[in-house]
Formats: C-alpha cells, structure tokens, sequence
C-alpha cells in the first residue's frame, strides 16, 4: 500500500527543507514496519509553475487554464494547488492521501508523531478519512470566531454528524473506487470544506485524532478570504442566513469582544463580516 504526503508549504517555503527531511528521514521506517511506502509530493512556491509548463498541463484538475493562472495571482487558490497534488499522487498509485499543513501551526514534532498513528487508522478496512481535531485554533478570535460560525452551516447541512473539526490542515482520506477529484470543486482555502461535505455526503466513516497546534498570532486569513469561503458554503447550503442570525443571537458577548479586539486592531470587524455574508449571493 502508498500513502501519498502532501507536504504543503506554498506560502512559507522557509518550512520545506526541513519538515521534507524530517518526514523522510523519520516517518519512513516507521511506515515500512507497517508495509506502507511513502510517496511524498512537495507544494512550494514554485509547484504551479511547473505545472503550468505544456507538457505537465493534463496533471492540472481543473483545465481553464487562463482561470488557474489569475487564481495564481490571488492568495485564494489553495484548492486548485492541492487538488493538483492530489492528482500527481493518485496517478503514482497511492491508495491514502495525507495532507501536511505546513505552516508551522503544526509543530515538528507534533507531525512526526501523528503521521503513523494517522496511517495506522486510514489502512484499516473500514476507515475512510482520518481528520484531525484541533485542541485550540492557533489563529485569532474573529477567525475562530468565523469558523465557529462555519461549523453550525455545516451542522445545519448534516445535523446529525458528531463534528469535531472539520477544518484543520492536517487529514487523510482514502482514495477508494467510488473517490473523483471530479467532485471536489473547490479553488481556495474552502477545500477542507469540500471534502469534509465530500465525506459526510457519501456518510464514510471518520476517524477524529485529536492534535495539538501552536497559536500563532493574527491570521494571515484575509477578509476577502473569509467571504470567499463563505460564498462557496451559499452555494452548497441552503438558509444560511438563517444560520447566522442565530449564531449571533447566541453568540452575542464573544461577538460583542471580537469586534472591540478587532476594531482596536484595526481589522474588520465581525459585524461588518456578517453584512458582507448577508449581500453575498
């Protein structure tokens, strides 16, 4: 069997050499023990490009090609970046495909621990995705705040699905006969999305491993980012509006502190967010 690594350190290039090396050099041996060979495919800020190159054009999931090079452009494009990954691995066989967010939220060490307990779960017959739980964000309050707001879209979508996360950057999924990176659309950062809607639609069975990040500060996340995400989830749940005026109304004290902390930092506020969602169409 072939687990397939994506080792993602699009944005914080100064990542790869080390956690590449650390991956190889210690998570090997530990895998070969359990008979799996490790296929490891590295996203740095170069990938697309090279992939963009004619003869690598068919390695692309998404063939608009012109659309894929102003994605390029944006910092929105996480998703056409690893479904491309994804599509270089399936075509080397790999049967498990482990996504690393390489972004130093997820420590070293934390990695190479968790990968061959990852393994362990997604070899199993009976499993179909490993995703992990976050212990605590490692991001800001209104970004925690937003994703909280996410997560009951997604309950309103699946209400009866025992949801501990969703969105971390650290999961694995089994490449299985019924699997299509065809039904997998997303461009940007909704991809955890998609495939977690992928999961709960076809109702696979999830493994939830709990792991710990390290809190980082303010997000990089953008505000366009947010309501990118945000359009896609319009697209694919209905009355989401509805969902928001109760997480507000539910959620009135945190939101109340989100928007001083964020008005004093000069950022967009949660309020103004939510309007934005609302004149989303």
């Amino acid at each position: 069997m072939k687990l397939g690594v994506i080792l993602n350190c699009f944005t914080y290039p100064e990542n790869q050499h080390e956690y590449g090396a650390s991956i190889l050099e210690k998570v090997c041996p530990r895998l070969d023990m359990m008979g799996i060979d490790l296929d490891l495919e590295n996203i740095t800020p170069t990938y697309m490009e090279n992939k963009l190159a004619d003869e690598h054009l068919d390695e692309i999931p998404q063939q608009d090609m012109a659309k894929v090079r102003e994605l390029l452009k944006t910092h929105n494009n996480k998703g056409i970046i690893v479904r491309t990954a994804m599509k270089a691995l399936i075509s080397r066989g790999a049967d498990f495909i482990l996504h690393v967010d390489g972004s130093s939220k997820f420590g070293l060490e934390e990695i190479l621990e968790k990968i061959p307990i990852i393994t362990k779960y997604i070899i199993q017959p009976e499993v179909d995705a490993v995703l992990t739980d976050r212990r605590v964000s490692g991001i800001d309050k209104i970004r925690t705040l937003i994703e909280d707001f996410e997560k009951q879209i997604v309950l309103h979508k699946f209400p009866s699905v025992n949801l501990k996360d969703g969105q971390s950057g650290f999961w694995c999924i089994r490449i299985s006969k019924d699997f299509s990176l065809d039904e997998l659309s997303a461009e940007g950062y909704e991809l955890e999305l998609d495939i977690l809607f992928m999961l709960l639609g076809k109702e696979k069975r999830i493994i939830w491993e709990p792991v710990n990040v390290i809190f980082t500060g303010v997000s990089k996340f953008t505000f366009e980012s947010n309501l990118l995400k945000m359009r896609w989830l319009k697209e694919h749940v209905p009355d989401v509006d509805h969902v928001l005026s109760e997480f507000i109304a539910s959620n009135a004290e945190r939101i109340r502190e989100c928007n001083e902390e964020a008005a004093k930092d000069k950022q967009k506020t949660f309020d103004e967010y939510c309007s934005e969602v609302r004149n989303l169409n």
